[in-house]
């Protein structure tokens, strides 16, 4: 393991401190040591059985039986002891075997893990330093101190409850909402004909990282610097965020996700939530957000083949049948946030409260169950799980136009599908909260079906990936329905939050609140996407791209060296978004004017978060 954890360390600091790969490299060996368990109760098992029958197991066939035995074995016997006994009775059951592994031999009960040698030990010495280190990375249990002066004069009996619905990989072009041919989203059709649509909202990155974090912080990934998939936003940039301000304020504050990339642990604000409802289960994703609370570095661990969970995972669903049915993608299931939502919500007496809801579908695999499945394309192709994944970035272009036209249709299914449970759960809200309720339903980032490009993330910010939905319903009686034709990001739904709620802003968010209508003409305002993935999360920003909209144009830029399979050789891209909503017509070599003066206001903007982080 300590060569293959050395093959890590260089990925791993692009979103890490140098001194948080003592805690990683202890996390390692946590799962290392379960594996070692596992496979020292298989191989003494097997050989005290064999032997009370008169035989001894020495052939290298049974040895390799008996640890693909005891890894399933084991994955069976973790998920009891999480499930039942909870994250910490597992990492004390792991703790301890790894302790074990360092024992003399004598001490060990019947020989367990006889086979190791000296210098085994020694890097496993290492290794529990790495686990007592695990301390230094455990997360904030409360909000920051200075916050609590942010509550206002208001009481906290009449401040409005505040619902913040959020669906992974939604693109509002993909909508009836906003003018799809299909009708995709029926039932948030009918929620926004009470409510304000915003027809120009904007993420501010092209994948779920970025994106929750923005929507959470009220600040641009540049400033956050959640850039990588695996990353999370600084330390100083979450406790300032909304959840820490609404708790100060006196708001119950409840999370419920279904992906783990974006759970509220792993991220960083787990100690701003009263109430947490993670993922189901790691199916999904090695990066279960249930245990990210105890072991922050779970996600970064699970990437070393040694303790890769998808390996162990593989083993026990196609070999022992521990068997997770990807035919029927259980683990998308909107009625899983739904419900857990739900339930939170009527057992809930206290107000305010403040509830985020994430859902993950429509995020690939598309396959959903009848009647949404084939609803919009009776085709045989891509109708499970294991079949109906997008092809990412440039690579789809190398995609066959039918699979292209046959995924498209199936996204929108399953943006039928996830529109079903919203609407089920919308209607929950407004029993269960009553009128002195805001919701806010929006996405983290869209999806890519066009232009050579697919799925979301990478260098590509076109509109599908980009342009999300933003629909609020203000409380009563504040709510005045319509339609806002003016340019908002995400990051302006913290600080319209915080002016709902009656708390005063953090100086360190960027956004600005759309609770009254703009003066200024609807184009006026200039608003980021951007992608700075393929840059150290506390370096300077060189490599990435740059999404700039201003009045009816869009400028796109490209920076550095970027690294993408099949990637054309970039070019700046300007569209006047007017007259070319498809993007379709790059005129940056007409308007070069219009280049300058857009690349000069984004210099502007983010030249004061363009540097190498300071702390």
């Amino acid at each position: 393991m300590p060569i293959t954890f050395a093959h890590q360390i260089e990925p791993a600091l692009f979103y890490m401190k140098p001194i948080e790969l003592l805690p990683l490299y202890g996390t390692e060996w946590l799962l290392l040591a379960l594996v070692g368990l596992m496979l020292s109760v298989a191989v003494w098992v097997v050989d005290h059985g064999a032997r009370a029958v008169g035989f001894r197991i020495h052939e290298l066939p049974a040895r390799v039986l008996v640890a693909v035995a005891a890894i399933s074995i084991g994955m069976g016997a973790g998920h009891l002891v999480r499930d039942h006994l909870g994250a910490p009775t597992l990492i004390i059951v792991m703790a301890a075997a790894l302790i074990a592994m360092l024992l003399p031999r004598r001490i060990l009960l019947s020989g367990f893990v006889r086979q190791l040698n000296s210098s085994f030990r020694g890097v496993a010495l290492i290794g529990l330093l790495g686990v007592l280190s695990l301390s230094l990375a455990s997360q904030p249990s409360s909000s920051n101190h200075a916050i609590d002066a942010a509550a206002t004069a208001t009481s906290a009996s009449r401040r409005p409850n505040v619902v913040l619905i959020s669906i992974d990989a939604l693109s509002a072009q993909h909508m009836s909402l906003y003018g799809a041919l299909r009708k995709t989203s029926p039932e948030l059709d009918r929620f926004a004909s009470e409510a304000i649509v915003f027809d120009h909202a904007y993420a501010n990155g092209n994948f779920t990282t970025m994106g929750v974090s923005s929507l959470i912080t009220g600040t641009r990934p540049w400033t956050h610097r959640a850039l990588q998939i695996l990353g999370r936003p600084l330390e100083w940039v979450a406790k300032d965020a909304l959840p820490a301000r609404l708790r100060a304020a006196g708001y119950t504050t409840a999370s419920v996700s279904t992906n783990a990339v974006g759970g509220v642990r792993r991220l960083g604000f787990g100690g701003e939530f009263d109430a947490q409802f993670p993922d189901s289960n790691g199916a999904v994703f090695p990066c279960m957000d249930s245990i990210s609370g105890w072991l922050p570095f779970w996600c970064t661990a699970m990437q070393n083949p040694w303790t890769a969970y998808p390996w162990i995972l593989y083993l026990a669903q196609n070999v022992f049948g521990f068997h997770h049915d990807n035919r029927e993608n259980h683990d998308y299931d909107p009625a899983i946030a739904e419900s857990r939502a739900s339930s939170w919500l009527h057992g809930q007496q206290a107000r305010p409260i403040f509830l985020w809801v994430h859902f993950f579908p429509p995020h690939d695999p598309y396959a959903t169950p009848k009647p949404w499945l084939q609803s919009f394309d009776d085709s045989p192709l891509a109708i499970t799980a294991a079949d109906s994944s997008s092809t990412y970035y440039y690579d789809w272009a190398a995609t066959s136009s039918v699979r292209r036209r046959v995924l498209e249709a199936r996204y929108e299914e399953a943006i039928a599908y996830v529109d079903h449970s919203v609407g089920e759960l919308i209607a929950d809200i407004q029993e269960r909260l009553g009128p002195n309720t805001v919701i806010i339903v929006t996405a983290d980032h869209g999806e890519s079906f066009q232009h050579g490009y697919g799925g979301h993330g990478g260098p590509a910010l076109y509109e599908e990936l980009v342009h999300i939905p933003l629909i609020i319903k203000l409380p009563q009686p504040l709510n005045a329905p319509g339609r806002r034709s003016e340019r908002v990001e995400q990051i302006d739904i913290a600080p319209t939050i915080a002016d709902l709620a009656g708390i005063e802003k953090s100086p360190m968010w960027e956004g600005r609140s759309l609770v009254a209508v703009p003066s200024e003409p609807s184009n006026s305002h200039t608003v980021y996407s951007m992608n700075f993935e393929e840059n150290p999360a506390r370096g300077e920003l060189t490599t990435g791209s740059v999404a700039t909209l201003g009045g009816s144009w869009k400028l796109i830029e490209f920076m550095g060296r970027l690294h993408y399979s099949r990637m054309p050789k970039p070019e700046t891209l300007l569209f006047d978004l007017t007259i070319d909503p498809l993007e379709l017509h790059n005129v940056a070599s007409e308007h070069p004017d219009i280049v300058r003066e857009l690349a000069a206001q984004r210099a502007t903007d983010m030249a004061p978060h363009q540097g190498p982080v300071a702390r």
